[in-house]
């Protein structure tokens, strides 16, 4: 009977409590992205005071909103969360094949690859969301009112530099899983 090595099991640990957080932070992100677009009034959880917001507007302006330039708002906002979604449901994918022992297969580089890019995407349109809501919310307004302006945060720019190593990450698992494949043929 083998028994498993302890980095094994240290890998297997570590792949369960980052999808714990995983399904946390995706559960908030969704929650945030709701409570913003639908509850534009202050909260008060357990004495807290809290607002959640579309970034770049105020309690004001979404109040004044009429619904349907609000709907439009939450459509130019789904685009960068249903890339964050897509990119956290393929990590949680490429967990689970580490998890279960299939470091070089395939199809964990493949979710790790699809993984970087889609939240390359969605830091990407994140950083656009803000002044293409400007545009659209202008352009159907009687009276302009929203400024037209792209912020590009460092966070944002680390969180893209995070993807590309991610990518690189997934290139190298691929070369590595190559040579392994090249040298089975050898022996």
């Amino acid at each position: 009977m083998a028994f498993p090595h302890p980095a094994q099991n240290h890998i297997r640990y570590l792949c369960m409590v980052l999808q714990v957080v995983l399904q946390i932070f995706l559960v908030v992100q969704v929650s945030f992205f709701i409570l913003a677009w639908s509850a534009p009034v202050p909260l008060q959880p357990l004495g807290w005071h809290m607002q959640v917001l579309p970034d770049g507007m105020t309690v004001a302006d979404m109040q004044q909103l009429p619904s349907l330039q609000r709907l439009l708002g939450v459509v130019i906002g789904l685009l960068p969360l249903g890339f964050l979604v897509f990119g956290v449901i393929r990590l949680r994918q490429t967990l689970n094949e580490l998890q279960r022992g299939a470091i070089f297969a395939a199809r964990t580089i493949g979710y790790l690859r699809t993984f970087a890019g889609a939240v390359f995407a969605s830091v990407s349109l994140a950083s656009l969301e803000r002044p293409l809501r400007a545009i659209a919310l202008n352009l159907t307004s009687d009276h302009p009112s929203f400024e037209v302006r792209l912020d590009v945060t460092s966070n944002e720019v680390l969180l893209l530099l995070v993807c590309g190593l991610f990518y690189l990450i997934a290139a190298i698992m691929h070369e590595g899983r190559r040579l392994g494949e090249e040298n089975e043929g050898f022996i």
